[in-house]
């Protein structure tokens, strides 16, 4: 039976932390792995990471799994490091329907469901508002899944511009758009970023991103 290191009052050690919670799962007479939950949701189009808990042993171990349908699709198997009590499973969500996921003798329910109304996107990720810009600036935005392959644009006032360069999202299976401007074009003073995909009824705007911009010869004078 696994025993938890003996900790302070308000300790917040992680591995106290991590074996506390593995006494009271598998304390109880469970089976050697068990989920965290009964039942879950995973977003259609993009990808979740699952945890659960196991004995921990000496050697890194990736765990065999059994999935009732594919509406899911694994994208990392279930892994454990060598010493640790928590195991990873990272999925993504393929089409709308239930399903479970048995890894070991535990199971979990998935709930697949798509993007509905307005969270379908597109996302201004760098810079942050309120940031001081001058010179070359280039301005990051990440399309979701639902809008891949539609036409982005990328609004400065009047200005409309077109992406640079395009790539895969950091995070999830997203696209990820480059724009490039010159802040040294524009007037001092503060100025609204929005990205805008699609066109007529089906057009989906970011949130605002507010720059602030400066010359260049008033950031060189405060660095000399």
């Amino acid at each position: 039976m696994l025993k938890p290191p003996q900790c302070s009052f308000g300790a917040q050690r992680p591995e106290c932390l991590t074996a506390l919670l593995l006494a009271l799962l598998l304390g109880q007479g469970w089976a050697e792995v068990r989920f965290l939950s009964s039942s879950t949701r995973v977003q259609k189009g993009c990808t979740r990471i699952l945890a659960f808990a196991i004995e921990p042993a000496e050697v890194d171990r990736t765990l065999a799994l059994q999935l009732t349908n594919d509406a899911v699709v694994v994208v990392r198997p279930p892994r454990v490091l060598a010493g640790h009590g928590l195991g990873f499973i990272r999925l993504e969500g393929t089409s709308e329907a239930q399903c479970q996921l048995t890894i070991a003798d535990a199971t979990i329910s998935l709930d697949v469901r798509a993007v509905r109304g307005t969270s379908a996107r597109p996302a201004i990720t760098m810079p942050v508002s309120g940031a001081v810009v001058w010179g070359a600036l280039r301005v990051g935005v990440e399309l979701p899944p639902e809008l891949q392959g539609q036409d982005c644009r990328l609004l400065l006032g009047q200005q409309v511009f077109t992406p640079a360069d395009c790539s895969l999202a950091v995070w999830g299976p997203g696209t990820r758009l480059m724009f490039e401007l010159a802040a040294g074009d524009l007037p001092p003073g503060r100025h609204s970023l929005r990205a805008v995909a699609g066109s007529g009824s089906s057009e989906r705007w970011s949130s605002s991103v507010v720059i602030d911009a400066v010359a260049a010869a008033d950031v060189a004078m405060f660095e000399a």
